[in-house]
Parts: structure tokens; C-alpha cells; sequence
């Protein structure tokens, strides 16, 4: 479940990674915090970032009635578009949850957070199942 306020900029090696966990954009990626606009540790990254739930353990996840990860899923791939949903919850619970619907391969123009993150999940999704 990665951090709703991680903007994932390129994967890493999950060779790198020993014992990785299940991740929610599919692939551990290096990017930016959009909590402090800002390069995040290494440490971080793979702790906080990509496995999301950091409330508590990240010093720069926000305060307040904010959630602290965000899922995804393909609902249908046709024609050359992916529909996802994603559900972001906080503590465990659903906070908000939408659909998205982006071009395979698509252009790099999405302009919100969480099209930027559906986008590092449907890469993903295509590395493995193309």
C-alpha cells in the first residue's frame, strides 16, 4: 500500500530490496514526498513510501484527518484504456475511493497525485502481464 502522498518517479530493482513486500504500485519505486516537496531517504522509501500506513513512523506524513494508503485495481483494460479503481483509506478503513480511466501506454500529462501513482500501477501491471 503505498503512502498517499508519494509522487513515484522510476522503479528500482527488486534486487535491491531484500524480502520486499507486496507492493501497491506493483513495483518499489524511487520519487518525491508530496508532504514536505521534497527528496525522501532512501530508508524511507522502502519503510514508508511504498508500503504505506507510515501515520506514526514517517516524520513527514501530515497530521489530521488524512489517509494513509492508497490500493489499486484494474477494473477493465479495452481498447487501448485501463479503468482502475483505487480506495485510499486511513487506519485500515476506507477514507475515499474513485476511478480513473488512463491510456496504455498513455502520456506522462496526468496532473493529479493519484493519476500519477495509477499510472506507476498500470506500468507495472503492463511489465508483467505483456
Amino acid at each position: 500500500m503505498a503512502c498517499p502522498f508519494f509522487d513515484p518517479t522510476d522503479p528500482f530493482s527488486w534486487e535491491a530490496w531484500p524480502n520486499p513486500p507486496r507492493m501497491t504500485l506493483g513495483d518499489p519505486y524511487h520519487g518525491v514526498c508530496t508532504a514536505i516537496a521534497g527528496e525522501v531517504p532512501s530508508d524511507r522509501v522502502r519503510t514508508c513510501c511504498n508500503a504505506g500506513y507510515a501515520r506514526g513512523t514517517c516524520p513527514s506524513f501530515p497530521v489530521g484527518d488524512v489517509p494513509d494508503t492508497v490500493r489499486f485495481g484494474i477494473v477493465k483494460r479495452d481498447a487501448g484504456i485501463a479503468v482502475l479503481r483505487y480506495v485510499r483509506e486511513r487506519n485500515h478503513h476506507p477514507h475515499d475511493d474513485g476511478t480513473l480511466e488512463l491510456p496504455e501506454p498513455g502520456s506522462a500529462g496526468e496532473s493529479t497525485l493519484i493519476e500519477r501513482q495509477a499510472r506507476a500501477f498500470l506500468s507495472s501491471y503492463l511489465r508483467r502481464n505483456l
